[in-house]
């Protein structure tokens, strides 16, 4: 498992795709509480924002976790990898991902790298 997480690609797509996860986890709890506890969908595009931005985190985090370096660039690299992934989407739906998503992914999975980088290891945690 060392060997896997020691090759930049292969680090920086396990954490898009981790980050990718979370941002669907968390759109579509926000999305039943949205409508099934508040019965209202008007803040729809917030609470898409916001999921966006903690998938961001997380992946920048997860990268960070396991890289140990480069917690800034790194964090902000899977940030726009994510980015790019939704412009693909949006494109593909006929859509288009604004400029603000990308500078939100690439901000918060750079703060997500810097907080994973220097965050304390597990000690279960390889070394």
């Amino acid at each position: 498992m060392k060997r896997f997480w020691e090759s930049g690609a292969r680090c920086t797509a396990a954490a898009v795709v981790l980050g990718l996860v979370c941002t669907a986890v968390c759109a579509g709890a926000f999305a039943g509480a949205a409508f099934f506890l508040i019965g209202n969908t008007d803040n729809a595009g917030t609470y898409a924002m916001i999921s966006l931005g903690a998938g961001s985190f997380c992946g920048g985090w997860v990268l960070g976790k396991f890289t140990r370096r480069r917690g800034l660039p790194g964090g902000a690299m899977c940030g726009a990898a994510i980015y790019l992934v939704l412009l693909g989407i949006s494109l593909v739906c006929g859509g288009f991902a604004g400029i603000g998503k990308l500078l939100l992914t690439c901000v918060c999975g750079a703060a997500g790298g810097v907080y994973g980088v220097n965050s304390k290891r597990p000690g279960g945690l390889m070394k």
